[in-house]
């Protein structure tokens, strides 16, 4: 086996809360051979004493020189380092700041113009993310790479059984069809857009079909405003979702609605396709990338539009089928065994 010791991976996200940065490391990581060096801190660290030990201590810890590069895979990496990749997932930092903690758009629009210039190259996994780093931190477009994200296999369509179980487990009726949606409910997700949408058809659909809001918290006030006396009808909030249990119900669904303003990648609608469940996309930044024509892309700002096109996958069974085809073999395009390979092979090309 040839050594790979030199190839050195950052893994301090790791040890954070599970989220898009994290299974988009664990995923690569298995695809990469086993005797790359990891380095991640001794003990957890999260927020500033993390970006502490990332500048402070990592520096230190990476064995330097001819034959080393340092992987750092989720937008930040220590600035003493030159022999380095850093992966940037977006720029939200500097395109939609009202959404993030004041400190964290501070500090990373601080250090991203000052590291992105200095390291070897740039992993940008979409091409309007690509386009944003050169925008935002004026490292020429040569500098970036684009890498695509993938689909984890756990994304497909499952059968009947798997299906009650999950509905079960979530309290959501055997015999009701439903349409979800996957969100933090941070302003730009645009979780305002889908309500809209959802109102308008409150006497135009049948009442046995049902809106599933599944995800988080986040700055967005649309969250306080869903109460008793609020929530639309017919709509479901199941809050954060078991990691285990969100296959079955991407799966499960009628169709996947997303209406976000702002991604770098946009996993959840390819997650969607990947598991047969028509997708209804917002048509902003990255997405058209991942979707292509094989979902309903439509002007995040026209909830009109959003409720008509829910409208005809409730009641149009060949649209549904005809889209459910479509993502199954869009989502073939994106397998993370791709993104590892790419990932690998511009590594062994920055370590010599």
């Amino acid at each position: 086996m040839q050594d790979e010791s030199g190839i050195q991976v950052n893994t301090r996200i790791l040890s954070h809360r599970l989220s898009g940065a994290q299974r988009y490391l664990t995923e690569i990581l298995a695809c990469l051979p086993q005797n790359i060096t990891r380095i991640a801190p001794e003990k957890f660290h999260h927020g500033g004493r993390g970006h502490l030990w990332e500048q402070g201590i990592l520096p230190a810890l990476f064995r330097g020189g001819k034959g080393s590069v340092l992987w750092s895979p989720s937008i930040t990496g220590p600035l003493l380092v030159r022999r380095q990749v850093v992966t940037c997932f977006d720029t939200s930092v500097f395109d939609v700041p009202d959404d993030r903690d004041p400190t964290f758009v501070k500090f990373y629009k601080w250090l991203m113009p000052k590291l992105y210039p200095r390291v070897e190259k740039i992993i940008a996994i979409s091409e309007f993310t690509r386009k944003q780093i050169v925008r935002h931190t004026g490292v020429p477009y040569s500098k970036v790479e684009m890498i695509s994200c993938g689909v984890s296999d756990r994304f497909h369509p499952h059968d009947a059984q798997a299906i009650i179980e999950m509905r079960t487990a979530l309290k959501i009726p055997r015999d009701r069809p439903y349409i979800l949606s996957l969100c933090t409910l941070q302003p730009a997700k645009n979780l305002s857009t889908l309500l809209a949408a959802w109102q308008q058809l409150e006497n135009r659909i049948s009442d046995d079909v049902m809106l599933i809001l599944a995800g988080g918290s986040g700055k967005s006030d649309v969250y306080s405003k869903l109460d008793l006396n609020h929530v639309p009808r017919n709509t479901l909030l199941t809050g954060h979702v078991n990691d285990a249990l969100l296959p079955a119900l991407i799966a499960g669904a009628r169709g996947f609605v997303f209406p976000s303003r702002y991604e770098g990648f946009g996993l959840p609608p390819l997650e969607a396709m990947a598991s047969g469940t028509p997708v209804i996309s917002s048509n902003a930044t990255s997405l058209p990338e991942v979707v292509g024509d094989a979902g309903i892309l439509l002007d995040p700002n026209k909830p009109h539009d959003f409720a008509a096109a829910i409208l005809s996958l409730v009641e149009d069974d060949r649209l549904h089928s005809d889209l459910a085809r479509k993502g199954l073999e869009r989502a073939k395009m994106f397998p993370w065994s791709s993104a590892g390979e790419q990932t690998h092979r511009l590594l062994r090309a920055v370590l010599g």
